[in-house]
């Protein structure tokens, strides 16, 4: 029997691979599952909000196998962990299936464990603790073809101060590889764990997910460097989720990939949790680094923080997609969503889309994207120079004071013209601090009436009038 998406069919992707996978039962139970939710899982689409500006539609998954057992290669990738100093433990996962996996005596002993989700007793409390259901047709391909999900589980009280790290090799041609990684950082723990995603020149499709949970008071730090090979496809999810007090730091660095994707959910649901997110990233070539992040406030007095900055050279082009949700319980919430990108090449590329949802009036939240070109009076791609379209200003859609162009494209637009142009301050802009009503509001991708009407704030969308700080309709 064949996996199929709405009636799309998965060759390769059998319940035959899926139930001929190692595990106990009820891994193999959750498999089963995974592979006939396929079945009414919506193909991903570029017209969703979530893939727009996604090169999705060029993915043939016809190209790609999940595999039975780990291949036998001959490649050798040697990876210099030195500069970690000490490590609290070791896991190589390669093709999905873990080769090494090490870890100190005096953490064993406290009752620290890593390694196969299989080999845990409780294995099965810990897969989906973070994901309760697949968010896409790739989620639930990792869960029907995930051939051994790693766990990490620190217990109550013990504090990591070593480094965990965990190297995601990819080897095998033209294969599908479903690597997960599952962390447990107990109430008043602490943990950092550091992800090397790697590979060899191959052309393979790679969909990693992170589970990451976080008790009471307790603190992970996680990292993630992707640099992968110039013709990977990675597609991969993070989801952490946050107790009370808790505080969760992740920083992601993007380097690698034909086209890469890291989608992030951060769910702060205990009062007092603390979630921080950065990203940095260089594209070059063709490259496509694409970013989404969602950042949800479930709880009391709760803090996000999210900075990402790229720079983009050659063709490469970036997407940033983030929302802020904020629950009606969620009081007292402070957010901080910023994105900020540099061209080093006049063809390179960025689309920035923050979105604010706000369910009750007492919270801080601000959102600031930016953009620059290193060359001097460079407008972006597709644009004439020394003139900047309202109609294409989705590029960078921030507040219509934010955007960042150089003066050389200050100029009058012709009269004859159908769009209508966009001035900009000498420095961006934006706002600081933003009391909200209990309505569903939207950054705007561009400014909204003339000129002199425009002014800081948010267009409420229900209503169709502006909030701003000051008090100003």
């Amino acid at each position: 029997m064949m996996g199929s998406r709405r009636g799309i069919a998965l060759r390769a992707f059998t319940a035959d691979v899926s139930a001929g996978l190692p595990g106990p039962e009820w891994l193999s139970e959750i498999r089963r599952k995974a592979f006939e939710g396929l079945e009414d899982v919506e193909p991903p689409s570029p017209d969703e909000e979530v893939w727009r500006y996604s090169r999705i539609a060029d993915l043939d998954l016809d190209g790609f196998a999940p595999l039975k057992r780990q291949r036998a290669s001959n490649s050798v990738v040697e990876r210099d962990l030195s500069a970690f100093g000490e490590m609290a433990g070791v896991v190589v996962i390669r093709n999905g299936w873990v080769v090494e996996n090490t870890l100190e005596a005096r953490l064993a002993e406290a009752g620290m464990t890593i390694g196969p989700i299989a080999d845990l007793d409780d294995g099965s409390d810990h897969l989906g603790s973070a994901i309760d259901f697949p968010v896409d047709l790739f989620g639930h391909l990792n869960r029907a073809y995930g051939p051994e999900p790693v766990a990490i589980v620190v217990p109550d009280g013990l504090q990591v101060d070593a480094p965990v790290v965990v190297v995601v090799l990819t080897d095998a041609k033209a294969s599908a590889l479903f690597p997960r990684v599952i962390v447990r950082c107990g109430a008043a723990a602490s943990l950092t764990v550091v992800e090397l995603h790697t590979s060899t020149d191959v052309a393979s499709l790679v969909v990693p997910v992170l589970e990451a949970t976080v008790d009471r008071d307790g603190h992970l730090r996680h990292a993630l460097v992707q640099e992968m090979g110039p013709r990977i496809w990675q597609l991969a999810h993070q989801a952490f989720k946050v107790g009370q007090s808790g505080t969760v730091e992740a920083f992601t660095a993007g380097l690698g990939g034909d086209y890469a994707r890291t989608r992030i959910d951060c769910r702060l649901v205990g009062r007092g949790a603390e979630g921080r997110l950065a990203t940095a990233y260089y594209g070059e070539g063709d490259q496509t680094l694409d970013f989404r992040t969602f950042q949800e406030h479930a709880a009391p007095d709760t803090t996000s923080e999210l900075l990402f900055k790229g720079a983009l050279d050659g063709s490469s082009h970036s997407i940033y997609s983030g929302l802020i949700r904020v629950r009606p319980e969620a009081v007292r919430t402070r957010a901080n969503q910023t994105n900020r990108n540099i061209k080093l090449s006049p063809d390179a590329w960025a689309e920035t889309v923050p979105n604010l949802e706000i369910m009750h009036r007492r919270s801080r939240r601000s959102t600031r994207t930016s953009a620059s070109s290193s060359r001097a009076g460079a407008c972006p791609r597709g644009w004439p120079n020394g003139s900047c379209w309202r109609g294409s200003s989705r590029t960078w859609p921030m507040l219509h004071r934010s955007p960042l162009w150089p003066r050389s494209c200050r100029r009058p637009w012709p009269s004859d013209s159908t769009v209508e142009p966009v001035s900009a301050p000498r420095r961006p802009t934006a706002i600081r601090r933003v009391w909200a009503r209990p309505l569903r509001m939207q950054v705007l991708p561009q400014p909204v009436g003339t000129p002199s009407e425009r002014r800081p704030g948010l267009w409420l969308v229900r209503t169709g009038r502006w909030f701003s700080p000051s008090g100003r309709r």
